[in-house]
């Protein structure tokens, strides 16, 4: 089998997104050291969405993947080169592949060519090299999880949302309309680990 090679053409909104991660968050602690009051609901939403990007580089930001005959090597920018073997891919959904524990999202809004990877995979597949039964579906019933906890976390927010609202009154201007979203984001979690473990067998 010929090497295969795929480099991701990282997209103009991707490389924006990443330096508006960079300066949002630069921002906000360059405000908390200079004593200004970042500790704002509309604030701290914001930091955590970019943390929370930023955080993920290291591992997704990918320079370039080589098909190997039994396996594929993982070249990044910001860690070490990685081998992964044809195995020990868990599933392989729309945008997304799930290898081992990390999934890997090319969504053609950030990767220009992101058809050109799953063409590789679809011909590994018919060449034998990667077996299609292995795909577990895990990451389709994730995103149906998630879907099915939206409505019970949305319940559950609002009304923790509610109760402090009408307990402690002085949280009104502080823990306003932005404050519904930083109680639904962990809640959501939740429900969905529990929906989750429930649907495990």
């Amino acid at each position: 089998m010929e090497q295969r090679i795929y480099k991701p053409a990282y997209s103009f909104e991707f490389y924006f997104a990443i330096l508006l991660a960079f300066s949002v968050v630069g921002a906000i602690f360059i405000g908390w050291y200079f004593g200004f009051n970042v500790f704002i609901p509309e604030v701290l939403l914001v930091g955590i969405m970019f943390l929370f990007f930023i955080l993920q580089l290291p591992i997704t930001f990918i320079r370039q993947i080589e098909f190997r005959y039994d396996g594929f090597l993982i070249k990044r920018y910001l860690l070490p080169e990685k081998m992964e073997y044809y195995t020990n891919i868990v599933d392989v959904h729309d945008t997304s592949i799930k290898i081992s524990r990390i999934t890997y999202t090319f969504k053609p809004l950030f990767v220009k060519n992101a058809n050109g990877l799953f063409r590789i995979i679809d011909g590994l597949v018919s060449e034998g090299k990667i077996n299609r039964h292995q795909f577990s579906g895990e990451i389709s019933r994730h995103n149906q999880t998630y879907r099915h906890a939206i409505l019970p976390s949305g319940i559950i927010a609002i009304i923790l949302w509610a109760f402090l609202q009408y307990t402690y009154p002085s949280l009104q201007n502080y823990f306003g309309k932005t404050g519904f979203i930083l109680l639904f984001l962990p809640i959501s979690l939740l429900v969905s680990s529990l929906i989750k473990a429930k649907e495990t067998p």
